[in-house]
């Protein structure tokens, strides 16, 4: 499903191959495309929500392992050995 625009600026949707002039759908339909346009932006945003995250984490488990990596060693350097 896409909706889209022509020459003429009529607002028209793609579904499965053929297009229909959405103002001349009928209303139930019209509110579904409204719908389903919404629930799209939603999509993306969760995509984008979900990458974003998946950065964060990505970004903190590098920063966690330069720190054990740091703490170890630190705690190397500390252990003298047995005289």
């Amino acid at each position: 499903m896409a909706a889209k625009k022509d020459d003429q600026n009529t607002p028209k949707l793609n579904l499965d191959g053929q297009e229909y002039e959405i103002a001349n759908l009928p209303q139930k339909a019209q509110v579904a495309v409204q719908f389903l346009r919404r629930v799209e932006q939603e999509l993306a945003n969760l995509r984008y929500e979900v990458d974003k995250c998946s950065l964060a984490r990505a970004k903190a488990v590098e920063d966690l392992k330069g720190m054990v990596s740091e703490n170890d060693s630190d705690s190397k350097a500390d252990i003298s050995p047995l005289q």
